[in-house]
């Protein structure tokens, strides 16, 4: 059973918790904020004190808090063709070529046919749009397999049980 001391809500919100049913002498510091104290429905606590509300899953839904899932891909379905482009267009070789073949569209002050530009353009572009679609179906796939793994929760009736991460 957990013992929570008393905290002064003013004060810097560090809380001691002190685990009984551990071996040894350990004490654990949580940092809380003031707004992560819910008191609502807790009568029987006053401004200095709060009940920390650990591994309870409705109460962290219902406070919409943080998930572990992991995002290290940059592009969805509907994303991918504008950030791509954007991202290509920031480069200035890429700005370069579109700058040059806008202007080969005007046949008052060109010479050459735009797709002498627009064809070296467009394979750069389709290149570095295929490499990147790759790289980002390797992350989405990455990110799916660490997702999934199993993690193990060390609870004091279980010493050890799988969850889905």
């Amino acid at each position: 059973m957990a013992e929570t001391l008393p905290v002064d809500l003013d004060a810097p919100n560090h809380l001691l918790v002190d685990d009984a049913d551990s071996k040894g002498d350990t004490l654990e510091t949580i940092t809380i904020t003031k707004d992560e104290v819910d008191t609502t429905g807790d009568d029987d606590l006053n401004e200095t004190s709060w009940i920390v509300k650990a591994n309870q899953i409705e109460y962290s839904i219902r406070r919409n808090y943080a998930t572990n899932v992991i995002s290290t891909s940059k592009y969805t379905l509907i994303t991918f063709i504008p950030k791509n482009l954007f991202i290509q267009f920031t480069r200035v070789a890429n700005l370069y070529f579109l700058i040059l073949l806008i202007l080969q569209v005007i046949p008052q002050i060109t010479s050459l046919t735009p797709i002498t530009t627009a064809i070296p353009l467009l394979l750069v572009l389709g290149i570095t749009a295929i490499k990147d679609l790759y790289d980002d179906i390797k992350r989405h796939q990455s990110d799916n397999t660490v997702n999934n793994r199993t993690a193990y929760v060390v609870e004091p009736a279980n010493p050890r049980t799988a969850v889905p991460w």
